[in-house]
């Protein structure tokens, strides 16, 4: 009996010593896995991903100013009902004045979509946009923690339209990369999109 309890307080010693060395390299990883990125490279169009507004928006004015594509596409989303009331503006409008207020033309932007309701039917709207006769390569800016998901759902929406998406994922202001479990934004940002994902990934 003593040495049966030895043995499980050794064991349950060794799982808390690996919990302590390694439960941060796993929660790195975890991030990791869920933060996806391409090289960058010249492009057709910037795709926001509408989420926190001002830096994502810093983003996409910086890469327009960086020469990396001559055109940014705002999706036009449902309305909620403070839209529809017309108490707040649409988000395309809000983004479009967003980036005007950081020096991009109106005339680089164009309002694409109607009444989409996700990354899925965003996808579908970005697929119509391809031309016949080459592949239409979208800049995709989108919120670190969920640019995974994002991804994932986007193609599925362009399905097989000639659409090559680069991903350029903008870490939230409120989340700091190298130690996100330590806010509970953090928290439910990650917890959220691995949650969505799996879900996507299991149907």
């Amino acid at each position: 009996m003593k040495s049966r309890r030895l043995r499980w307080l050794v064991s349950a010693l060794g799982v808390a010593a690996a919990v302590l060395l390694l439960w941060r390299p796993f929660l790195w990883g975890f991030a990791a896995f869920m933060h996806v990125s391409s090289p960058l490279r010249q492009v057709d169009v910037i795709l926001p991903v509408y989420d926190e507004s001002v830096s994502m928006s810093t983003a996409v004015a910086d890469l327009y100013h960086r020469g990396l594509a001559p055109r940014i596409v705002l999706p036009r989303l449902r309305l909620d009902r403070l839209q529809e009331l017309g108490l707040m503006p649409p988000d395309h409008e809000v983004w479009r004045r967003l980036l005007e207020a950081r020096g991009v033309p109106p005339a680089a932007m164009e309002t694409i979509g109607s009444d989409i309701d996700d990354a899925v039917e965003l996808g579908a709207a970005v697929g119509r946009l391809a031309p016949g006769s080459s592949r239409l390569r979208v800049l995709v800016v989108a919120s670190s923690p969920f640019s995974r998901l994002v991804r994932s759902a986007l193609r599925r929406g362009v399905d097989a339209a000639a659409v090559d998406l680069v991903m350029y994922p903008v870490m939230p202001p409120d989340i700091d990369e190298r130690a996100w479990w330590r806010s509970r934004d953090g928290w439910i940002a990650y917890f959220d999109a691995y949650c969505l994902w799996l879900i996507g990934f299991v149907r």
